[in-house]
């Protein structure tokens, strides 16, 4: 059992889990990146997802799968959001526009993120407080 990590998967950082055992606990990582050029982040099972600084970018587009919390500060031209499972995920800082989706269990609260234009779409028991 090891995490494997490839930069060099069309220009991606890619990060999973290589089980070679029946019985293993479930790994936790703390990743800490300080680049400015990320443009997306797809998130699949049990993530946290925490900025410590403003994430400041032309786009940032974020999808996501399975059970995802987060706390982000962006200023960016284009924020899109794709999350299901059941998720919390908070948004503050500025997007001129925001494109927000949630499907299964949770919310997206974007009260304290500025925009210029937009668009929201839940599905389920879910919801988008903007």
């Amino acid at each position: 059992m090891y995490p494997i990590l490839n930069s060099n998967y069309n220009a991606t950082l890619v990060i999973y889990y290589n089980n070679e055992c029946e019985h293993y606990q479930s790994p936790q990582y703390d990743i800490y990146l300080n680049h400015t050029g990320i443009l997306g982040v797809t998130l699949a099972g049990i993530v946290d997802l925490q900025s410590e600084d403003v994430i400041r970018q032309k786009e940032l587009r974020i999808q996501g799968d399975g059970i995802l919390n987060g706390d982000l500060e962006v200023f960016v031209d284009t924020l899109s959001v794709d999350l299901k499972g059941i998720s919390t995920m908070y948004f503050s800082g500025t997007a001129n526009t925001a494109n927000l989706k949630i499907a299964g269990i949770g919310m997206i609260c974007a009260r304290s993120l500025k925009t210029k234009s937009g668009k929201s779409v839940s599905d389920g028991i879910a919801i988008i407080s903007d």
